[in-house]
């Protein structure tokens, strides 16, 4: 009996410690059962925001005659001839608006990239312009001897048909007459052809 009463001393004392050290913790000052304290929220790792590409707009280059911009630059139509035969134009870029600065740039002649290709010109590389006349009514083109010399007849008569559609493509409405060394040519070329004027 001694035993038993002893044995039921001790497991009470157990579950009395038992029972005061696994809840005590619970219990605050007041004698309130404390809440558990939440469980930390798991962080969901966030995606870096994608920065978002700008678009860029790239400068447009215009380019003009062999490479150079005509933004703000005339461009002349100049009567070339092709390896066919053909009466051809090419382009040129020019400082002014005035005819007379046309007239010099075909009076040079082709280029070196326009050679290569069977492009040429009929006119002397010396002939000169000694000035140009325009009025309201027609354009006055007075040149050097040497435009008129050498060649054959069909020769001359190209030169004569470069100069009349070089200024025809810049002034569409007004004759052109060819003066040399300031008179006006009736004829011309070692052939002594006929010239008809106005030209064009």
């Amino acid at each position: 009996m001694k035993v038993f009463i002893r044995t039921l001393i001790i497991t009470f004392i157990l579950c009395v410690v038992y029972h005061f050290y696994s809840g005590s913790h619970l219990i605050d000052g007041n004698g309130q059962i404390k809440k558990a304290p939440p469980e930390p929220a798991q962080k969901t790792p966030q995606e870096k925001p994608v920065a978002k590409k700008q678009k860029t707009d790239l400068p447009v280059v215009n380019k003009g005659v062999y490479g150079v911009s005509q933004s703000h630059e005339n461009s002349a139509r100049i009567c070339m001839i092709s390896k066919t035969g053909d009466f051809i134009f090419v382009k040129r870029i020019k400082t002014t608006d005035k005819l007379e600065e046309t007239i010099r740039l075909l009076l040079k002649g082709a280029t070196k990239e326009e050679k290569s290709k069977g492009i040429y010109s009929e006119i002397p590389t010396n002939a000169k312009l000694f000035w140009v006349r325009e009025t309201k009514d027609k354009i006055i083109v007075n040149l050097s001897s040497e435009f008129a010399e050498g060649g054959g007849t069909q020769t001359v008569m190209a030169r004569i048909n470069q100069l009349s559609k070089t200024v025809k493509a810049e002034k569409k409405d007004l004759p052109v007459y060819l003066y040399i060394n300031g008179k006006i040519v009736e004829y011309i070329g070692g052939d002594g052809v006929y010239l008809e004027q106005p030209l064009n």
